[in-house]
């Protein structure tokens, strides 16, 4: 506990008042609805603050205890806004709102990133104009949700590339909008408006009640319906009830269809939970967690420069407002090596200087069987901001971003982003991050019987996604290539040496995935990925709805050479077919197969 903690704490015991887990946290705001006229100013300040800090070392939580709230709120960066009811009818709001940031020209919600709702019931038409990292999570919205929107006063939607949401209510119509790729899973729609897409390459419906009806082949606009989930445990999330405190634990479902929004889960109390705050470091929290249940991670930077260690089964590891943890060592940030543990809601930064380490561990390394890992994001990039443990504008490295190795692992939301553009530099797409800082892949699999729902990775400089365990399946994947090449140091083959978006280990023998887009963005003048293959999975492979996208092909040779290898041949690129269905667009070339099942 800080100086700041440690006087508060003497100030209560002297006075007699009852002390908070969130006392002395200036990045926790709690208001209970009496405090509509404080809470509505501060999300309005706080959004005008931080609408634009795209890399801003600031984080923040708004909790928001049960009652009516009547205000409409905007969500700027590395902020959680969450009601802490037991259930999302229990913490009303008339709206919320995430903007389109930028205009058209400038990318519209594409670099739209971290932020996050849930708990919440909405009375009216909400707007979620977002790209990756912007979870939507255990609400109801009783009018519409646009996912994309206008900037200001413009007449055109501007572009949009996200997103996720679970267990989400919508009475009334969803619009996708400029959406490019979505994943909704466990949520019930009253209506869905595909009409008005203009790039909606890939769109996963997982337990959905309320999904558009499509045709068995529907490329380059795929469509994915599965009609019960699997395996999946929702997040984690804090209540609040007369006074008292806890982390709510949902259980682990199967086959299950709609939203949830349970009340009946078990509790770890606010007291069996080390409160993180930001000036703790990877040894203070080993410390603290030692006879506890659950670490609670608030909002702020931590330094990280030895692995935060799980070893008890069900532990949970849940983060408010996007706490970022910088790994500063070559060992994982986090080593979570528990079974059946929960690890929700937190940003892996790759801190380690190119110049000094050679190579790092995976950021997390999860070697604990069970257990379910949601909004898990990870990134490494040249920013601006200065600490005591980070150096602005320098070469970072991360290999690897995410490792499983334990089986029947559940992953529920992943981002995980080797940076394209950054804030040390305006040179686009060849940024000081693209160019300098390192990385090699951004998820590894070993375990036996892994699903993922909703797995996003880009830009990593050697494989993006390998998996090697059995029985894996994957719902849901975008993916775009580095814009610099990493590729000419080895030579070409059909399986095995030249890197590609997603690879499947060729001695596996199942494994399935549905819903799987690969871009590439090339820009004259500039050094680009080229001749590469998007896919290499063995004969047992099941894909459906794969697809790729050369966003800046037009009237151009496209840079993607294979569709797809296994072990024994390729299924090449051409401008005129690649796979069931090719199709010229304002923004380029998409390639897609509306099913290929080698089984």
């Amino acid at each position: 506990m800080g100086l700041l903690g440690r006087s508060w704490a003497l100030l209560v015991g002297l006075v007699g008042v009852r002390a908070e887990w969130y006392d002395g946290i200036p990045s926790v705001q709690v208001f209970g609805p009496e405090q509509q006229e404080e809470a509505e100013s501060f999300f309005r300040d706080h959004y005008q603050k931080y609408r634009q800090a795209e890399f801003s070392a600031a984080r923040q939580a708004v909790l928001l205890k049960r009652g009516d709230y009547n205000f409409s709120f905007e969500v700027p960066f590395y902020t959680s806004v969450a009601g802490v009811g037991l259930g999302p009818n229990e913490v009303t709001v008339r709206s919320f709102r995430v903007p389109s940031r930028l205009p058209w020209q400038q990318g519209g919600a594409t670099k739209t990133f971290w932020r996050s709702v849930e708990g919440l019931n909405a009375k009216e038409t909400c707007l979620w104009a977002t790209s990756q990292a912007c979870p939507l999570r255990r609400s109801i919205i009783h009018g519409d949700l646009q996912l994309s929107g206008f900037h200001e006063d413009e007449k055109t939607l501007g572009p949009s590339s996200g997103g996720f949401m679970a267990d989400v209510d919508v009475k009334g119509t969803v619009l996708l909008g400029t959406q490019q790729q979505f994943l909704f899973r466990n949520s019930e729609f009253g209506h869905v408006n595909l009409k008005k897409n203009t790039n909606a390459y890939n769109t996963v419906y997982v337990g959905v009640k309320g999904t558009p009806e499509t045709h068995e082949i529907n490329a380059p606009q795929m469509v994915s319906s599965i009609p019960k989930t699997e395996r999946v445990a929702e997040k984690p999330f804090l209540v609040e009830e007369m006074g008292h405190w806890f982390v709510s634990v949902p259980n682990l479902k199967l086959d299950s269809v709609g939203s949830r929004q349970s009340a009946f889960a078990p509790r770890i109390s606010i007291e069996e939970m080390y409160v993180a705050r930001a000036g703790d470091t990877a040894s203070s929290i080993n410390v603290g967690i030692q006879g506890k249940k659950g670490l609670l991670l608030t909002p702020g930077l931590y330094e990280v420069g030895e692995p935060i260690m799980v070893t008890d089964p069900g532990f949970v590891i849940l983060g408010l407002g996007f706490p970022t943890l910088v790994s500063k060592g070559a060992l994982p940030a986090i080593m979570q090596m528990a079974d059946d543990a929960r690890v929700a809601g937190i940003l892996l930064e790759g801190g380690a200087e190119v110049d000094e380490i050679p190579r790092t561990d995976a950021l997390l390394l999860w070697s604990g069987h069970g257990g379910v890992a949601s909004d898990i994001f990870a990134r490494v990039g040249s920013f601006k901001y200065e600490n005591t443990f980070h150096k602005p504008c320098t070469a970072k490295r991360a290999n690897i971003f995410f490792e499983v190795e334990g089986d029947d692992v559940v992953v529920d939301h992943t981002w995980l982003w080797h940076a394209d553009h950054d804030d040390c530099t305006s040179r686009w797409p060849d940024s000081l991050s693209a160019v300098s800082c390192q990385s090699q892949n951004a998820l590894l699999v070993r375990g036996k019987r892994v699903i993922i729902y909703g797995l996003q990775a880009e830009h990593t400089l050697e494989d993006q996604v390998v998996w090697y365990g059995e029985e894996g399946k994957v719902f849901f994947y975008q993916n775009e290539l580095p814009y610099i090449d990493p590729y000419f140091r080895l030579p070409g083959s059909n399986f095995g040496t030249r890197f590609v978006s997603y690879r499947v280990a060729e001695n596996v023998q199942a494994h399935s995935a549905i819903g799987l887009g690969s871009y590439i963005i090339s820009i004259q003048g500039h050094s680009y990925v080229k001749d590469v293959t998007a896919f290499a999975v063995p004969e047992t492979t099941e894909l459906h709805n794969a697809f790729i996208w050369h966003i800046t092909s037009k009237n151009r040779t496209p840079y993607f050479k294979n569709f797809l290898c296994t072990a024994s041949h390729c299924l090449p690129c051409s401008r005129s077919r690649c796979g069931d269905y090719s199709k010229e667009s304002n923004m380029g070339f998409v390639w897609g197969f509306s099913q290929l099942n080698y089984v």
